[in-house]
């Protein structure tokens, strides 16, 4: 059977992701857009692979060539290493059981920012944990500060727990960040920051 184009196997009841089918070399620029856009991934279990794709994809973007040269062979190179990690078959548990807390971590570097959300319940063994989502946004290409990216993670996470809420009713939230200066951003008043920062401390806050 299948939910959502990913196969559900029903006799170990676990979620299956089947290998990413490259249909041509990717030695362009329409070819790789085209098997990046191939990837149907709705919950982001794939997100560490589509968002090194989508960070290959905005260095192409950045490149003036047409859409049916060849790729520059230094890009070429990052794109036959993001396709050997195609190549993986991942599964995932189906059912959460009762959920006690969801935890959701974001963080961010030079080049992108994400979040996941990993539920908590108890399993016939002791506490288990199961990822439910994630989502990931490369860096825009206006130059921005790390502290800011790590905020934008931040934002990406709150919305994440907001969109979780819609579909499973209120939850028990733990919200995971490494970055100090965000947490004192979320931690202060938003009206004491510039448009940026406030709106999105705003925007977690409520």
């Amino acid at each position: 059977s299948s939910i959502l184009g990913i196969e559900w196997e029903t006799t170990t009841d676990t979620l299956a992701l089947k290998p990413v089918v490259i249909k041509n070399d990717c030695s362009t620029k329409r070819q790789f857009l085209a098997t990046l856009a191939g990837i149907y991934d709705p919950l982001g279990f794939q997100t560490p692979l589509t968002c090194k794709g989508k960070m290959i994809m905005q260095k192409l973007w950045a490149n003036t060539f047409g859409w049916d040269s060849k790729i520059p062979d230094d890009i070429q190179q990052e794109i036959k290493g993001w396709i050997s990690c195609t190549s993986q078959n991942l599964r995932f548990p189906r059912h959460w059981g009762k959920l006690n807390t969801i935890n959701i971590f974001c963080d961010a570097s030079e080049d992108a920012f994400a979040a996941v959300a990993y539920g908590a319940s108890d399993g016939s063994m002791g506490p288990v944990s199961h990822i439910m989502m994630a989502k990931s946004r490369v860096k825009p290409l206006k130059s921005m500060t790390i502290p800011r990216m790590e905020l934008q993670g931040a934002v990406l996470a709150a919305n994440m727990a907001e969109f979780i809420s819609q579909q499973l009713g209120q939850q028990k939230y733990k919200f995971w960040t490494d970055s100090a200066v965000t947490l004192g951003w979320i931690k202060s008043e938003s009206s004491k920051y510039k448009v940026f920062v406030g709106n999105r401390v705003k925007l977690i806050q409520d």
